[in-house]
């Protein structure tokens, strides 16, 4: 699930920030997602990577944005979300 990359990608970006502001905790963090990827996956791994580190216990509040493809011939228009997807691909 390429949700667990983001979010390893995620925490490593707040952890060098938090330490280098000297931050002991992080109460709660905002994050938009787009529909490509699932919230529960987001958050399961968030909760099992942040483990003993300043961001456990953290509330990730997450917000989605809609990514709409739509077809430049026939003008067809759809919200991707992560069904449509084959890995990161949309078909």
């Amino acid at each position: 699930m390429h949700e667990y990359s983001i979010v390893q990608e995620l925490i490593e970006r707040l952890l060098k920030d938090i330490n280098e502001r000297g931050i002991d905790k992080v109460r709660e963090i905002h994050l938009r997602r787009g529909s490509t990827f699932a919230e529960g996956p987001l958050q399961q791994a968030f909760l099992i990577m942040s483990e003993n580190t300043p961001l456990e216990g953290a509330q990730l509040v997450i917000d989605e944005f809609e990514v709409n493809r739509v077809c430049p011939t026939c003008g067809d228009s759809k919200v991707v979300t992560a069904d449509d997807l084959i890995g990161h691909l949309y078909v």
